[in-house]
């Protein structure tokens, strides 16, 4: 896995993830291998369904289980290998999988500024409290909710969050 960060802000990156060709045929072959010996397929004995047929039957929910596979290691080897405190994940796009070319897709970040805050302008709703919880225990948050309006907490250990006004 490869992957380019572009800066947008101090607190939101754009990253390109990208799979290799040769990782994603292996990966599909596997996935249909897999689902050849699990298929029972009318007309077919068990093990013995060609894999167009396969792919016709069952293309689109394989093709999203690696899809959602890849996006998830990738995220997980990004948070490791960068060393940025990345609080959300959006993806962009809808990222479509091909034996014919590496995988690809896009993710905006929400990350930590310098300062220790984190500034959001797409709601509260799209944020995950447990882990913001888990990683700023004691930790100043801004949030961004509309162009005027900003909402500062902060998270008490074992007590929720403290809205201040």
């Amino acid at each position: 896995m490869s992957y380019t960060i572009e800066d947008v802000s101090s607190v939101k990156k754009i990253v390109q993830f990208e799979i290799p060709r040769d990782e994603v045929v292996k990966r599909l072959d596997k996935a249909y291998s897999d689902m050849k010996s699990k298929a029972k397929v009318k007309g077919f004995r068990p093990g013995k369904t060609p894999r167009n047929v396969l792919e016709r039957l069952y293309g689109k929910d394989i093709q999203q289980d690696i899809i959602s596979e890849f996006m998830q290691t990738s995220y997980a080897d990004f948070l490791k290998d960068s060393g940025l405190t990345v609080m959300a994940f959006h993806p962009l796009g809808e990222p479509t999988i091909s034996a014919d070319s590496p995988f690809q897709f896009k993710s905006a970040l929400d990350i930590l500024n310098d300062s220790g805050k984190l500034v959001l302008n797409h709601g509260v709703r799209n944020l995950k409290f447990g882990l913001i919880e888990q990683l700023l225990k004691n930790t100043f948050i801004d949030f961004l909710i509309g162009p005027m309006v900003v909402v500062l907490f902060q998270i008490l250990p074992n007590s929720g969050f403290q809205l201040f006004q």
